[in-house]
């Protein structure tokens, strides 16, 4: 079955200069890579749990981005496909399914 999934993770204030973590993700379909993304977040986040949900919400924009595009492009059966998101942060998880 056709399915997008999203890996995402972070380093809680990776750069000792300003504290910033950096989030990361990898976007695969149909078993590879479609795409992937790593920069710098754009605030500082005071937890592991903030600086993991800041990335998970960064693959979810990516979501959106690329929904529109390939129903644009004309390539609809990857528009109703299930999404899938993983993290390894049980605290931003659980935050994540409350909201």
């Amino acid at each position: 079955m056709l399915q997008w999934i999203f890996f995402c993770d972070s380093d809680w204030g990776g750069d000792k200069g300003d504290g910033i973590s950096t989030s990361g993700n990898v976007m695969i379909l149909a078993g590879g890579a479609a795409g992937w993304m790593s920069r710098k977040q754009t605030c500082v986040a005071r937890s592991t749990m903030e600086a993991e949900y800041v990335s998970m919400s960064e693959a979810t924009r990516e979501i959106q981005w690329i929904i529109p595009f390939f129903k644009e492009m004309g390539v609809d059966d990857l528009i109703e496909v299930p999404i899938k998101i993983f993290a390894d942060n049980a605290s931003a998880i659980k935050l994540s399914l409350t909201v």
